[in-house]
Order: structure tokens, then sequence, then C-alpha cells
């Protein structure tokens, strides 16, 4: 059991030092366009250099799901795949926590079949272009929408309210708690 912990933690920074570069630029971008009077926007008529800055950080925060599931994914035994379930995570509001589960679920059903599935000769060049990442995009795409979809859409609804619903002193006691386990984590 502790193997497996280790293992699923290495394919989570793996996907997370691939993140850290896309989080970091939204994050600024985002910044750099509210301060200079920038806002979210969905039309272009509406674009101004700030507003476009802002807009573009956001979009960049929305890849995150694609993001984590594609490269634990690509940890495990394939990228596409996993890009796709970040996608579907996208799609189902279940966000990041979906976009991990995806990940794992499409990179460990595409190492299965690497490992196990025999097809003649000719066609073992279009086993990683085409089959591998074809039929685990497919059967981990249906176990998304159809199986652990709803749950991890519901458990990620469920989070977001609880902490949207904490009044203010429960927010600075939160707060505390988080800032306390960043510093336990960051060596602090």
């Amino acid at each position: 059991m502790k193997k497996l912990g280790a293992e699923l933690k290495r394919h989570a920074l793996t996907a997370i030092s691939y993140m850290l570069p896309l989080v970091v630029a939204s994050g600024l971008l985002i910044a750099i366009g509210n301060l200079m009077g920038g806002e979210n926007v969905t039309e272009l008529s509406k674009m101004t250099l700030p507003s476009a800055l802002t807009t573009l950080g956001v979009m960049g925060m929305g890849l995150l799901p694609s993001f984590i599931a594609g490269y634990i994914a690509y940890s495990i035994a394939g990228i596409a795949p996993g890009f796709l379930m970040g996608q579907i995570a996208s799609f189902l509001g279940a966000g990041f926590l979906g976009g991990m589960v995806g990940g794992y679920l499409v990179g460990y059903i595409a190492l299965f079949i690497k490992n196990n599935l025999k097809v003649p000769k000719w066609a073992e060049a279009l086993m990683p272009m085409m089959i591998v990442p074809t039929l685990s995009a497919i059967i981990a795409g249906l176990i998304m929408f159809f199986v652990v979809g709803t749950p991890i859409t519901m458990a990620t609804k469920a989070l977001t309210n609880f902490i949207t619903g904490l009044d203010q002193s429960s927010k600075a006691v939160y707060g505390f708690i988080i800032g306390a386990l960043g510093c336990i984590d960051f060596g602090g």
C-alpha cells in the first residue's frame, strides 16, 4: 500500500511540475490585468488591453483540469487521452479534482492496454499513436461521463459551497489552517 501511495504521489508531482508555469503565468496575467482595471470579458467588442490580460489569465486557469489530467496520464502511460479526461472534467464541472481522477483513470487504463493488448505485427506501430490512445479515451471517457463524473462533480460543488458558505471568522480560521499546512509543506 505504501508503494502505491508513493507511485500515485510521483505521478501527481510530475503533473504539478508541468502545470506550475501555467498557474504562475495565468495568475500574473489576471493580477496585472486587474491592477490595470481589466475584467474577464466574453465579447471581442468589449476587449481592452487590461481586459485582454485578465481574460487570457482566466482562460489559462480554465486549462488546469486538462493539464493535471494530461500530465498525470503522461507520467503513467500517455498524454493525449489525459487531456481529453481533463476536458470532460471541465465539461462536467468536476474541476481540478475531476482532472486528477480522470488522469489516473485513463493513465492506468492506457498502461493496461499497452501491456496486455496483443496486435498483429503489422499493427504494432499503430499502438502508441492510435490504438492505445483511442481505446483508453473511449473506455475512460465513458467511465468519466457515466460512472465517476457525477459523484466527483457533486463532491466539488459540496466543497465549493462549504468554503463559500463560511462566515468571516470561519474563513480566517480556514485561511490560517491552509497557511500553516503550506508552511509545513514548504519546509517552514
